[in-house]
């Protein structure tokens, strides 16, 4: 007499939520490039001369990292001048940055002067200037008691003369005053960022997604959460270098789970961090403001994320990244054979797979234990005994698993 291998089709959850599609984690929609800016050096409006007919150096110092977009000057009269950034030799001018940049400037208001995207790390360095004119009475950048200890560098220069590459035979102006000079910098370059978003299910990851407004490099990365939703803690996965063209800006990047370590990244429910690095100085990450504690920074060297996250700047900055978790595989049942005899454990059963990504691994004790296909997207299970309960389920090859079918 025959006995049979009874195949209930009975759906069971085992704590993996039911997708039809793939999900997103984080903020899909893309921003602005209008980041928030940051103002070093001087911009207050009280008058004063201070001749032409020299390049004037003003010392600053930026406690971290920058790239200037913009410098601003105040003067008591229109005219015509020219700026640009060095960088620090022991406390004197060192090496210019971009050649000058000559613009017209408007009497008693703040005038803003575009410059090349120049990147600043924390460090210090010198906002120089050369006016045409010769006279102390028409004051294109006007000057006002400093900090104490704020010396400028002077060099006599005729208008329009080339800055020169490494300044020397510099004087001491008055100690004490500063001029009304200023770059507007953006945090850009030099740093990690990351976006706090809330997972809702356990799951798997496909893909991570990034929003750009300029071509360059970055890397992605995901965090888990200090425990209190104020800041990263562990990684949990990163990218790798990413290149990002120029063309279709703002542009969306996505970058598989697999292409990346761990190449499979499976998380629980719970609030994670999705973060970014950049290392161009032009405007890239797609910007929208966020809520107190929505962002998070450290100051990073472009390269490999950090382990462990530490030393971070809360702030609202939000940043168009999200990652894509999968849409659940399907596992079936397409065949079957019964045992030959009453003692007999020859019993076969034909599983396939569909939905998630290919290639698919096949259990049929509950995802105790995976086998790899007999061809293509299925799996012949054979020497099954008869009257066991078979708990068959699918896995896809970024480790979503299906539900079980009994």
């Amino acid at each position: 007499m025959k006995r049979f291998i009874h195949i209930l089709f009975t759906i069971l959850f085992f704590g993996i939520v039911l997708m039809s599609s793939a999900q997103n984690l984080g903020i899909t929609t893309p921003g602005t490039n209008a980041y928030p800016q940051t103002t070093i050096g001087n911009t207050l409006s009280e008058l004063s001369n201070n001749a032409g007919n020299f390049i004037i150096f003003n010392p600053i110092t930026t406690t971290v990292p920058l790239t200037a977009i913009s410098i601003r000057t105040y003067g008591s009269a229109n005219g015509t001048i020219s700026v640009t950034i060095y960088s620090d030799n022991s406390g004197v001018p060192g090496t210019k940055l971009f050649t000058e940049v000559a613009a017209s400037v408007t009497a008693n208001t703040l005038s803003t002067i575009t410059i090349p995207n120049t990147f600043l790390p924390a460090g210090n360095y010198w906002l120089a200037y050369n006016m045409n004119s010769g006279s102390a009475s028409a004051n294109y950048i006007t000057k006002s008691t400093g900090v104490a200890g704020y010396v400028r560098k002077a060099l006599g220069l005729t208008y329009g003369t080339t800055f020169p590459n490494n300044p020397t035979g510099l004087s001491n102006l008055a100690a004490g005053n500063q001029d009304h000079i200023a770059f507007l910098g953006v945090g850009i370059q030099g740093y990690a960022k990351a976006t706090k978003a809330t997972l809702p299910v356990n799951t798997a990851f496909s893909s991570m997604n990034f929003y750009t407004h300029a071509a360059g490099n970055a890397r992605l990365a995901i965090y888990s959460d200090n425990g209190s939703g104020t800041a990263p803690s562990a990684k949990q996965w990163e990218s790798g270098d990413i290149s990002i063209t120029a063309a279709g800006q703002p542009k969306l990047t996505t970058v598989n789970i697999s292409a990346g370590t761990p190449s499979i990244l499976s998380l629980t429910a719970g609030t994670y961090w999705l973060a970014w690095q950049w290392n161009t100085t032009t405007s890239g990450p797609s910007y929208t403001a966020g809520s107190i504690g929505s962002g998070n920074a450290i100051i990073q060297s472009y390269g490999a994320f950090p382990t462990s996250w530490s030393g971070g700047s809360a702030s609202t900055e939000n940043w168009t990244t999200y990652a894509t978790y999968c849409a659940q595989p399907v596992a079936s049942v397409t065949g079957q054979t019964n045992i030959t005899c009453y003692s007999a454990n020859d019993g076969t059963i034909t599983v396939s797979a569909s939905g998630g990504v290919s290639p698919y691994t096949f259990s049929i004790d509950n995802g105790a234990n995976y086998l790899s296909p007999s061809s293509g997207n299925t799996r012949l299970f054979t020497g099954l005994a008869p009257n066991s309960p078979f708990k068959i389920r699918v896995k896809d090859n970024i480790g979503c698993e299906s539900k079980s079918v009994q």
